[in-house]
């Protein structure tokens, strides 16, 4: 809307002189004319629509007023006039609006707040609607145990009485939200089924290296386990076999890469004759590449390509700590790995207490963590960690860090802001509230398709879920 005052001024002036002393009176007229002159006031503000996450903090400021105008002598003033949550947002004298009471902005319950505000100055007044869109941010609901009584053992079954070996590690979902398990001492792979109900999925129960059915294969040192695309199961298997086999959906089990019970270093342009250490943990980029943390004694990132070309990634035979480039670059224990839409790999350096980045133009750098064994949220490397054991990325392009030492999980922004979502620090066995919640030495964890983490949580050889919405 827009209000004008036009003002006129005529202004006609005579002025009559007179001659002092003389007969004559002369008169001289003198006329002004100022013609017309046009002052325009004007007023104008804008409707806002903006989206804004939700569970804010108060005060947080979520969108401005924008207005227009032109020759006023007053300073423009502001008022909501309407608000379809009371109380929910305040305006300031730049017209920006403020949250006022943060517990308004929960996307469970609105998903938007409308309201008008008028601007006025001068006696002009105008007025404009604003929508705030509220966005769903995932939020952590509880912790429960979704498998394992608590006792370490090797019983199959429901979920609530089913035992596990109390050194379970690696553990990730398929597509139809089933968890797979590396119950690494009773020497197979479990799996849990989402309606709870536990079975041996892959393995003899024996130690060894034999391949075959899921019945009579063997395994030596299951710590790690990763799914791709078409359901099968990728194992790192250490110990005395430094291979990673492959489980088929029918629980055909093989060697996919490495040579069975050699240990050692080797890229190789066939998978089947390169060797490795020590892998402690997989992951699949977007075009069913394998990337594998090669620990131990390599300390090196490595890639197995689809067509079983077996590289070096980053990484060097000395354990120590160095950025750079990935043919300088040093990690200590390299263990948690996940990769990004982008191409970037992330890895939990663990004897360096660090995430570290590995760019797809070979840049190392670090994204969080001090270096420094500690307990601190905070952002980049002013954060710190005490064992970080694995990494997950979710839908958000948030990531998850497995704090295993801090029996803790905690959460990293992609701009390195870390805070903790469950757990208090302290060893312990408690489901419920994520803050009161406790682990004991959790190893590592997974995400499934509706954003709920799993982790596998050794020392009270349970299977534990963080519900998130």
């Amino acid at each position: 809307m827009k209000i004008k005052y036009l003002l006129i001024l005529l202004c006609l002036t005579t002025l009559t002189m007179f001659s002092c002393g003389g007969s004559e009176t002369e008169e001289e007229e003198l006329q002004q004319d100022q013609g017309d002159e046009e002052i325009s006031l004007t007023l104008e503000i804008s409707d806002l629509l903006v989206e804004f996450p939700e569970n804010p903090a108060n005060e947080a400021e979520i969108g401005k007023i924008t207005f227009s105008s032109e020759n006023l002598t007053e300073d423009v003033t502001f008022e909501i006039t309407e608000l379809s949550v009371n109380g929910a947002v305040s305006i300031n004298s730049d017209g920006a609006l403020i949250v006022s009471d943060a517990s308004a902005f929960d996307y469970e319950s609105v998903q938007s707040i409308t309201g008008k505000v008028s601007a006025s100055a001068d006696d002009l007044t105008d007025e404009a609607s604003f929508t705030i869109t509220i966005t769903n941010v995932l939020e952590v609901v509880s912790v429960s145990t979704f498998a394992g009584n608590g006792n370490g053992g090797f019983i199959n079954g429901p979920a609530a009485n089913a035992e596990f070996n109390n050194s379970i590690d690696g553990i990730v979902a398929d597509n139809d939200g089933n968890i797979f398990v590396a119950d690494l001492f009773n020497y197979v792979v479990r799996k849990i089924t989402p309606d709870g109900v536990v079975s041996t999925y892959s393995g003899s129960g024996t130690r060894g290296s034999s391949n075959g059915a899921s019945n009579v294969a063997e395994f030596s040192y299951i710590i790690s386990i990763e799914i791709d695309q078409q359901g099968n199961l990728y194992v790192g298997d250490g110990g005395s076999n430094h291979v990673i086999r492959k489980i088929t959906p029918d629980g055909t089990v093989s060697t996919f890469a490495g040579v069975m019970g050699t240990e050692g270093y080797k890229d190789s342009d066939d998978r089947l004759t390169a060797e490795f250490d020590f892998p402690t943990s997989l992951t699949f980029d977007q075009n069913g590449d394998l990337y594998v943390c090669d620990n131990d004694f390599n300390n090196r990132i490595r890639k197995v390509s689809t067509e079983g070309i077996v590289s070096t990634i980053a990484g060097g035979d000395v354990k120590d700590f160095k950025d750079g480039n990935v043919s300088e670059a040093q990690f200590n224990n390299p263990r948690g790995i996940a990769i990004d839409d982008n191409g970037n790999l992330y890895v939990c350096d663990i004897g360096n207490n660090r995430i570290r980045k590995i760019s797809p133009d070979g840049e190392v750098s670090t994204v969080a963590g001090s270096g420094d064994a500690g307990y601190k949220d905070c952002q980049g490397t002013s954060a710190q960690f005490n064992l970080p054991l694995d990494i997950e990325i979710n839908s958000e392009g948030d990531f998850y860090i497995l704090d295993s030492r801090n029996n803790a999980v905690r959460k990293m922004t992609p701009d390195g802001v870390v805070t903790t979502i469950a757990g208090d620090g302290t060893s312990g066995y408690k489901d419920g509230d994520p803050k009161t919640a406790n682990f004991n030495g959790p190893r590592q964890m997974t995400i499934d398709q509706l954003g709920n983490l799993y982790i596998t949580d050794r020392g009270n050889v349970r299977i534990r879920k963080i519900t998130i919405e």
